[in-house]
């Protein structure tokens, strides 16, 4: 029953199309005013972002019902063979968050990721520890300064 479960959520992710694009929007709008992040929302900043993240052959835009996760692919600056996939953006109020994941590991597999990064806010340590439980690790430690 559980395999079932899962195999059913991943089915309720797809890519991402121009169609998506307000509604993946909205969501970073929402992702946005709870992150506490500094600079202003400018929403056709956000829907030119994700448009060209969708029609980009190396990154990965998907969606569920109320849900998203997007992301690219980068070469490794010392070794261009070393490809390394980091996700930007990951919002789901649907409970879809795991299966939007899985999928996007998935398919940052298929475009060749050697490496999959994945970030969280302060204010969401749980997201780390479900990273944990994955198999990830705690790589990096990220400082920033607002001028």
């Amino acid at each position: 029953m559980k395999i079932g479960l899962w195999f059913w959520n991943l089915r309720m992710v797809k890519s991402a199309t121009k169609d998506d694009i307000p509604r993946i929007v909205a969501m970073m709008w929402e992702f946005h005013a709870s992150a506490e992040q500094p600079q202003e929302f400018i929403e056709s900043d956000a829907a030119a972002f994700v448009s060209e993240l969708i029609q980009n052959q190396r990154a990965i835009v998907m969606v569920s019902e109320n849900g998203f996760i997007a992301g690219f692919m980068a070469q490794s600056p010392v070794n261009i063979g070393w490809n390394v996939c980091f996700e930007l953006y990951w919002w789901a109020k649907d409970g879809k968050g795991d299966a939007l994941a899985k999928k996007f590991m998935k398919t940052a597999l298929e475009l060749g990721a050697n490496e999959i990064r994945f970030s969280y806010r302060p204010n969401t340590p749980k997201i780390g520890k479900h990273l944990e439980r994955m198999g990830y690790v705690r790589d990096e430690i990220c400082y920033r300064k607002v001028f």
